[in-house]
């Protein structure tokens, strides 16, 4: 199996095992130049770190420092088991610990190049990520505490991610008004909270959207649309 562009609405439900090196690359190579959580399982319970870089030419992986931080150092050639979620699949994979780097004067994990991953389409509703240049200014949250920015990562016409400082006090269940603006595009819709990943000093929302007016909608529509062309742009020019 191969990918071809960041939208992967023709893979199948069902979970397969991908070991080709160009489908591993560029599906590992999509994570990590979209900032992906990763969750981190092993010994001492699971955790969260972002994926920083995935180098299929030197097989190598790089992610940030766990966090909760784990209560005793990692040996060289310890396997950790590693998921995210990309474009509405789930990707697990285990990959082994190497060695710590110093990366713009900030430790992190270099982790062997994994073997294959395990690829599983879960939902209908494709989140697409955001792309440089299409201008996304911070969104901006509005819970009963008040107003906040966010940082929109990806989105799609029912829901979205985003991240916000590690202090803000939100958690699965809250609702949310989101007013998010794609280029000249900009609606506000209600939203409920349904995951909350911490990693450092930031949290990855997942936004679900509620019920939305017709002209909301639209716009909802109109800004997907904005980012879909921009995805099947760049696919075109990569063949």
């Amino acid at each position: 199996m191969s990918l071809d562009t960041d939208i992967t609405a023709e893979w199948p439900r069902t979970p397969c095992w991908i070991d080709e090196g160009e489908a591993l690359a560029r599906l590992l190579g999509q994570a990590a130049a979209r900032r992906l959580m990763l969750a981190v399982g092993g010994n001492g319970g699971p955790r969260s770190a972002l994926l920083l870089a995935a180098d299929s030419v030197q097989r190598q992986l790089l992610i940030d420092l766990p966090f909760p931080a784990p209560g005793q150092a990692l040996e060289p050639g310890t396997p950790l088991m590693l998921s995210t979620r990309i474009d509405g699949a789930a990707l697990e994979f285990t990959a082994t610990y190497l060695h710590e780097a110093q990366i713009d004067g900030e430790a992190a994990l270099v982790l062997a190049w994994p073997e294959g991953l395990r690829y599983l389409q879960r939902r209908t509703a494709y989140r697409l990520g955001i792309p440089h240049e299409v201008q996304v200014p911070p969104a901006v949250l509005r819970d009963r505490n008040g107003p906040l920015t966010a940082t929109l990562v990806d989105l799609s016409r029912h829901g979205a991610g985003a991240l916000v400082s590690r202090s803000a006090a939100i958690k699965p269940g809250v609702p949310l008004t989101c007013t998010i603006r794609v280029d000249e595009v900009e609606f506000t819709a209600d939203a409920e909270v349904r995951s909350c990943i911490g990693s450092l000093n930031r949290l990855r929302l997942g936004l679900q959207f509620g019920e939305i007016s017709p002209a909301a909608a639209a716009k909802l529509s109109a800004a997907v649309a904005k980012l879909e062309r921009v995805a099947l742009r760049r696919a075109a020019d990569r063949r």
